[in-house]
C-alpha cells in the first residue's frame, strides 16, 4: 500500500473515531431528554395522586393517566434509540477501525 492510501485510511479512521465521539454525545443528550420526560411524568403522577378520587375516576383523571402512559411510551422509545446508537457506535465501529489499522500496517 502506498503512503497516499495509508494517509487516506488514517483519515477514514479519524472520521470514524469522531463519529463515535459525536454518537456518544448524542446518546448523552438523549439521556438528558429522557430524564426531563421522566421528571415531567413524575410531576403529573404526583398531581394525579393528589387529586380527590372523584376526579381521578373522571375525565380529568383519565386524561392524566393517558398522558402518563404516553410519556412512559416515549421513555421506552428513547431507551430503544439509545440502545441502537450505542450498538452502532460500539463494537462494530471498533472492528472497522481495527481492520483499517491492520490494512495500514500490512
Amino acid at each position: 500500500m502506498n503512503n497516499q492510501r495509508r494517509k487516506d485510511l488514517k483519515k477514514v479512521i479519524a472520521d470514524l473515531e469522531q463519529w463515535k465521539d459525536d454518537a456518544s454525545e448524542l446518546v448523552s443528550r438523549i439521556e438528558d431528554i429522557k430524564s426531563e420526560i421522566e421528571a415531567i411524568k413524575d410531576e403529573e403522577e404526583e398531581a394525579y395522586d393528589n387529586l380527590p378520587e372523584v376526579f381521578q375516576e373522571g375525565e380529568r383523571g383519565e386524561k392524566m393517566q393517558s398522558a402518563m402512559e404516553s410519556m412512559e411510551s416515549a421513555v421506552d422509545s428513547v431507551d430503544e434509540v439509545v440502545g441502537d446508537l450505542e450498538g452502532l457506535a460500539g463494537d462494530s465501529v471498533d472492528d472497522i477501525i481495527e481492520y483499517l489499522r491492520e490494512a495500514i500496517d500490512a
